[in-house]
């Protein structure tokens, strides 16, 4: 399979992992006291990610008086009610009896880590309005890279070695639009950057650097309290596989009206990008994996796979 080069100026695939980070209740606690009422919010959505009740109590304090965060009662209660079903006697009492039975049934379907770490394989889900839509790619194992006789084959896509992915992960299902950049700017993420590039809304962002992509899932991360990152190289592959051992993952020919891919050989009639989902998904579901725009990973760049993580790490 071609390897997707980390020199691109784009980046789409993104990770949301079952395993929140941990967070500091008291430090987030002192970013309040101090007036950074926005560190505080990031935080505390982390912890409460993490099933410290203390910090669901305080989003619900939060969204209910209107600090730091807009007032929104109905997320108010979605916090108190997650810290009463936990056992927070404070949460309980802003609530009436039959508010905390409620309560009990509508948080006993929550985890930590929200819908991705709930979800199932081949579940499609949004952790908020302006975030990319997640498809969970199953748990699995893979053969990684090109054989030498692959037709284009280069030096940097070999040796084939395997690679098991241990856990499911949820991955974006389209390239990142400059509709979903521009979200991020107007939320005061991504360094207040806005790239220029063919077309808008829809298309896929460009000229945003690797540092970019990262400053993006950091502004995912803190709006959601989901760990959002980049996948690494083998994620990646694999996830672009899904499943397949050909050249690409509709065959070895790469045939007509598949990609968007540069020349004239595919077939499509994109002058440049074309708007993202314009051509069919792969067997996990996911759109212009190949073709269309290059892709950011996590990884440094490397010479070969020599020595390359087998677990699917970066």
């Amino acid at each position: 399979m071609p390897r997707r080069s980390v020199s691109g100026a784009v980046f789409a695939a993104m990770l949301a992992c079952a395993a929140p980070a941990l967070a500091d209740y008291e430090a987030e606690r002192q970013a309040w006291d101090s007036g950074d009422p926005a560190v505080a919010l990031s935080e505390w959505r982390a912890a409460a990610a993490a099933e410290d009740r203390r910090a669901m109590l305080a989003l619900g304090r939060l969204y209910l008086q209107g600090l730091g965060a807009l007032q929104d009662h109905v997320e108010a209660h979605t916090w108190f009610n997650l810290a009463a079903s936990r056992g927070s006697m404070e949460a309980a009492a802003k609530m009436t009896p039959a508010q905390v039975a409620a309560a009990q049934a509508r948080a006993a379907a929550w985890r930590p880590g929200g819908e991705a770490s709930a979800a199932t394989e081949g579940d499609v889900f949004r952790d908020c309005d302006v975030c990319p839509e997640m498809v969970v790619v199953p748990a699995g194992e893979f053969m990684m890279g090109s054989p030498p006789s692959e037709e284009g084959r280069g030096d940097d896509e070999g040796p084939v070695h395997r690679v098991t992915i241990s856990e499911p992960f949820a991955v974006g299902v389209y390239e990142v639009t400059f509709e979903e950049w521009d979200a991020c700017v107007s939320g005061g993420g991504c360094g207040g950057y806005r790239p220029e590039g063919w077309g808008r809304s829809s298309r896929p962002v460009i000229n945003v650097s690797w540092d970019d992509a990262q400053a993006y899932v950091a502004w995912l991360s803190g709006k959601t309290g989901e760990a959002y990152r980049l996948l690494s190289e083998s994620e990646w592959e694999y996830a672009a596989r899904a499943g397949t051992t050909t050249r690409y993952h509709w065959g070895d020919d790469v045939g007509r009206n598949r990609a968007n891919c540069v020349d004239d050989y595919c077939g499509d009639s994109w002058e440049f990008t074309a708007p993202v989902g314009s051509f069919g998904a792969n067997g996990f579901g996911l759109h212009d994996i190949l073709g269309n725009v290059r892709e950011w990973v996590e990884d440094c760049w490397n010479g070969s796979y020599a020595g390359a993580p087998s677990d699917g790490s970066a």
